[in-house]
C-alpha cells in the first residue's frame, strides 16, 4: 500500500476485503437466515416448485433441496427419461457441497431438473436429495440413471428409485468403450444408449457454467441458479429443433437395397449386413431403433423405398418438434427483490 502511503497489516487489509465482498454478496449468516423466506416465495411464483430445507435438532442448516414447478413438469411430460447427476464443491465461508440433476431434450440440450446444497457428497445426503427428487418425478422402469461412480450415488437410487435403471461412468472404462467402438458393445443388454446418450459430461457442463458462483452465500448462488434457468428457458423458447439428428443416417443409406416382406416387414441390405425392419412393431435387427429412439439407417431405407417425404413418424415423441417446443413453452418467474417478499 505504498502507493498510497497507507500502513495496515494483512489482516486489517483481509477484514477490509471481507468487508466488502459482503457488501456486494451479503452475509453469508443472514444469507443462510433468509433461505426460508427465499423458498417460500420461490414457491408463490412458481406453481408446483418443490424446495425442502433439512436442520438439525438444534435448527441449524444441513440440507437444501430446489425443484423448479417448469422444470418437474418438463421432465415428466416432454424429455426422454433420462437423469445425469453429480456433485461439486463450494468454494464459500460454509464450504458445502452443490448436487445438481439435469436431463436431455429432443435437440440434446441440457435442462436443468433439481439443485441442491449439502455438507458432502455423503451417504445420507445423496439419500435425502433423491428421496426428495423421488417425490417430484416419481419412479418407472424407464427411468434412467447416469452418474459417476460414487458409491453414495448408487445406493441412494438404488434405495430410493428401486424400478429405475442406474449407469455409472468409470472413466478407465469408458475409455476403453470408445476404444473399442459402438459395434462391439453388447446393445441387446445395454440400457446405456437406450436413450442416445452415454456420458455425464452434461451435469459437468452446468458445474462449470457455475465455477464462477460457488464462493457465493447460499441465497445468491440458490438465484443464480433460477436465474440461469429462467435465461435457457426464454432462450430456447424462441429456436425450433431442426431435422440434423438423421442427416448423417439419409446420406449413409442412399445406397442401401430394400426389399418387401410383407406389408410392414421389409428386409434391407446395408452392404455387409441383411436386417428386417417391422414398421409395425417398431423393431429393426440391429437394435439401434429401439434403444435411441431415433430410425436408424435401415428404416429411413425403408421409408425412401416406400415414398414417404420423411421419417418423423417413426421418431421417438421426445425428439419430435410439439415435444421440444413444450419443453420451454413455460417461463421460469423471477421473485423481486426482497423488499417485494412476503414473509410469512
Amino acid at each position: 500500500m505504498s502507493e498510497y502511503k497507507i500502513n495496515i497489516s494483512y489482516q486489517q487489509a483481509w477484514r477490509g476485503k471481507d468487508y466488502c465482498i459482503q457488501q456486494i454478496r451479503g452475509s453469508p449468516y443472514e444469507s443462510f437466515e433468509m433461505l426460508p423466506y427465499y423458498c417460500y416465495n420461490l414457491e408463490r411464483k412458481n406453481e408446483g416448485t418443490v424446495t425442502r430445507i433439512k436442520t438439525d435438532e438444534k435448527g441449524v442448516f444441513e440440507m437444501l433441496f430446489i425443484a423448479l414447478g417448469a422444470s418437474i413438469r418438463t421432465f415428466v411430460n416432454y424429455l426422454r427419461p433420462l437423469l445425469i447427476i453429480d456433485a461439486a464443491h463450494l468454494k464459500g465461508q460454509y464450504k458445502g457441497t452443490n448436487l445438481i440433476a439435469v436431463g436431455m431434450d429432443g435437440n440434446n440440450q441440457i435442462v436443468p431438473i433439481a439443485f441442491g446444497i449439502c455438507k458432502g457428497e455423503t451417504g445420507p445426503c445423496w439419500s435425502w436429495k433423491m428421496s426428495n427428487l423421488q417425490r417430484s418425478i416419481g419412479d418407472n422402469p424407464s427411468l434412467l440413471f447416469i452418474s459417476d461412480r460414487h458409491a453414495a450415488i448408487a445406493l441412494a437410487v438404488q434405495n430410493e428409485f428401486p424400478l429405475a435403471y442406474h449407469v455409472d461412468i468409470q472413466p478407465d472404462a469408458y475409455d476403453k468403450l470408445c476404444q473399442l467402438g459402438p459395434q462391439r458393445w453388447s446393445r441387446a443388454h445395454c440400457p446405456l444408449v437406450r436413450y442416445n446418450y452415454l456420458t455425464s459430461n452434461s451435469v459437468e457442463s452446468v458445474n462449470a457454467c457455475t465455477v464462477v458462483y460457488m464462493k457465493l452465500p447460499v441465497l445468491k448462488l440458490a438465484e443464480t441458479y433460477r436465474a440461469m434457468v429462467q435465461e435457457w428457458y426464454y432462450k430456447r423458447r424462441k429456436v425450433a429443433v431442426g431435422g440434423k439428428q438423421s442427416a448423417k443416417k439419409m446420406m449413409k443409406s442412399a445406397k442401401w437395397v430394400v426389399c418387401g416382406v410383407t406389408d410392414h416387414q421389409y428386409q434391407v441390405y446395408d452392404g455387409r449386413y441383411n436386417r428386417q425392419v417391422d414398421l409395425q412393431t417398431g423393431t429393426c435387427q440391429c437394435r439401434k431403433w429401439q434403444l435411441s429412439g431415433l430410425p436408424c439407417g435401415h428404416v429411413i431405407a425403408v421409408t425412401r423405398y416406400l415414398g414417404l417425404t420423411d421419417c418423423v413418424q417413426y421418431v421417438s415423441d421426445w425428439f419430435k418438434k410439439p415435444k421440444y417446443q413444450g419443453t420451454y413453452a413455460e417461463p421460469i418467474h423471477f421473485i423481486g427483490n426482497v423488499q417485494e417478499w412476503e414473509f410469512p
